[in-house]
C-alpha cells in the first residue's frame, strides 16, 4: 500500500501526481544560434557544456547521475535535490563553474568561446511519464531568457552571468546576510507576457562581488524546511491554570503526533518539534514523500479532526482552539534550536494582529494562515484536497524590509 505522501510517479494523469520541491539551475549557451556558428562548433559547445556541468555537480556534492535534467537544445535545465544548500550551488556556480569557464575559453578562439547565462530558482514540480512539468520550471526557463540579463552580458566581457529569482533571493539572504551579500547583486525587472517580477542580477568577477574580500560565514549551512508553527488560543486566559495548561500542552502533542502518523509523515522526515509553551513550531523536510499538497491537505486536517474530536468531551477551559501559520525557506540550526529569516516570517504571520482577531471570529478549532510563497506553489494550482477559493488575502507583514501576504482559509 502507498502511503498517502509518496509521489505517484507511475500515473501519466499529471492532476494525480503530487508536487515535488525541486532547485531549478538553469545553463544557457550564449549565442548558440549565432549564424557565424556551424553545427560542428554547436556540438562542441554542448559537450563542454556538459562537461561543466558535471564537474560543477561533483564540486557541490552532487552525484551527475542523480540530478534530472531537461535539454534545451542551446541549454539545460538541472533539476536538483532540494536538500542540497542553495547556497552551495550559488558558491559553485560563482566560483568554480566561472573559474573553469574562464580558463577554458582563456585556451579557446573568439568564435568557440563559451558564455553562459545561469538562472537559479526554486519551486514545485509535476513528474510524468514523459517528464517533468510546471509553473516554476517555466519561470525558470524566462529568467535565464530575461532582456536584463541579456543586456548584462553584452555590457560586459564575463564569460558567465548568474540571476536569480526574488523567490530565491528572499530564502538566501537576509538583511545583513555575508554570503551573498546585496553586493555585487543587482535587482532587475523582469517582464514577460503575463508578469513582472524582481531578480537580482551578479557577474563572478565583479569587483565589488560576494567573491572580492573573505567574509565571514555561519557555522551551519542553511538547509530547506516546510515550516509550521502553532499557538494554542487563549492560553493565558483566567480560567487556564497551570494544571490544566498542562494537559493541554499534553493533548496538543499527542494529537500531532496522532496527525503526523495519520498523514504518513515519520521522525526521519521532520526535524524534532521545539516547544514553545503554548504551541509547537515543527520542521518537516524537503523530501518526495512530504510534498506541501500532504500537508494542506492531510497534516492539518488531521490535526483539525483530532482537535474536533477533543473539544466534544472537554469542558470549556479545556478546549482547543489553535492559530497555525504555514511557510517555507532557509533555515539555520546551531546547538540552541533552528533560527532563520524564513521563521522569522513565519512567526510574525502567526502573530499578526489581523490573523488574531480572525481566529477571535472563527469557530473552527484550527484556523491556518500560509504565506504568498506557499499560495502561489501550492494553494493556487488547487491539487485535490485544496481549495483556493477558501483562501483569502488577509494581510501583509513586513520582515526585514520585506513585505509578505498573509492568505488565510476562510472556509
Amino acid at each position: 500500500m502507498r502511503r498517502s505522501g509518496q509521489l505517484r510517479r507511475d500515473v501519466g494523469d499529471a492532476m494525480t501526481a503530487e508536487p515535488v520541491l525541486r532547485t531549478l539551475l538553469v545553463l544557457d549557451i550564449v549565442g548558440f544560434a549565432h549564424p557565424q556558428r556551424t553545427d560542428p562548433a554547436r556540438l562542441r559547445l554542448r559537450k563542454e557544456l556538459f562537461e561543466l556541468l558535471d564537474q560543477t555537480l561533483v564540486a557541490a556534492g552532487v552525484d551527475p547521475g542523480h540530478a534530472p535534467r531537461v535539454d534545451l537544445g542551446d541549454g539545460v535545465i538541472v533539476l536538483l535535490d532540494p536538500q542540497l544548500a542553495a547556497t552551495r550551488v550559488v558558491e559553485v556556480v560563482t566560483g568554480r563553474l566561472a573559474a573553469s569557464l574562464a580558463a577554458r575559453n582563456r585556451r579557446s578562439p573568439g568564435d568557440e568561446r563559451l558564455r553562459l547565462r545561469v538562472a537559479l530558482h526554486r519551486g514545485e514540480v509535476l513528474i510524468d511519464p514523459y517528464g517533468f512539468v510546471g509553473r516554476a520550471l517555466v519561470e525558470a526557463s524566462r529568467l535565464s531568457n530575461a532582456a536584463a540579463l541579456r543586456g548584462q552580458l553584452d555590457a560586459t566581457a564575463a564569460d558567465l552571468t548568474l540571476i536569480v529569482s526574488d523567490q530565491m533571493w528572499r530564502q538566501l539572504t537576509g538583511p545583513h546576510d555575508e554570503q551573498l551579500g546585496p553586493g555585487g547583486y543587482q535587482p532587475v525587472s523582469v517582464s514577460t507576457h503575463d508578469v513582472t517580477t524582481r531578480a537580482w542580477i551578479h557577474v563572478p568577477d565583479h569587483p565589488t562581488g560576494p567573491g572580492a574580500a573573505a567574509r565571514p560565514s555561519l557555522a551551519t549551512p542553511p538547509v530547506y524546511r516546510s515550516i509550521l508553527a502553532v499557538d494554542i488560543q487563549d492560553s493565558t486566559a483566567a480560567t487556564r491554570t497551570d494544571p490544566v495548561k498542562e494537559r493541554l500542552r499534553a493533548e496538543l502533542y499527542r494529537l500531532l503526533d496522532q496527525a503526523l502518523s495519520g498523514a504518513g509523515i515519520t521522525e526521519q522526515q521532520h526535524d524534532p518539534a521545539c516547544d514553545r509553551g503554548d504551541g509547537f513550531l515543527l520542521l518537516l523536510h524537503p523530501v518526495d514523500d512530504v510534498p506541501k499538497t500532504l500537508l494542506l491537505g492531510g497534516l492539518l486536517p488531521g490535526l483539525s479532526a483530532g482537535l474536533a474530536a477533543h473539544n466534544r468531551g472537554a469542558p470549556p477551559a479545556e478546549r482547543l482552539r489553535l492559530r497555525a501559520a504555514l511557510h517555507a525557506g532557509e533555515v539555520h540550526h546551531d546547538a540552541n534550536g533552528p533560527f532563520g529569516g524564513p521563521i522569522d516570517v513565519t512567526f510574525r504571520l502567526l502573530e499578526a494582529p489581523a490573523f488574531k482577531e480572525h481566529r477571535r471570529r472563527r469557530g473552527e478549532p484550527l484556523v491556518l494562515v500560509v504565506s504568498g510563497d506557499i499560495y502561489r506553489s501550492v494553494v493556487w494550482h488547487e491539487y485535490p484536497g485544496i481549495d483556493r477559493d477558501a483562501y483569502r488575502q488577509l494581510f501583509h507583514v513586513r520582515v526585514a524590509g520585506r513585505s509578505h501576504q498573509g492568505w488565510v482559509r476562510t472556509a
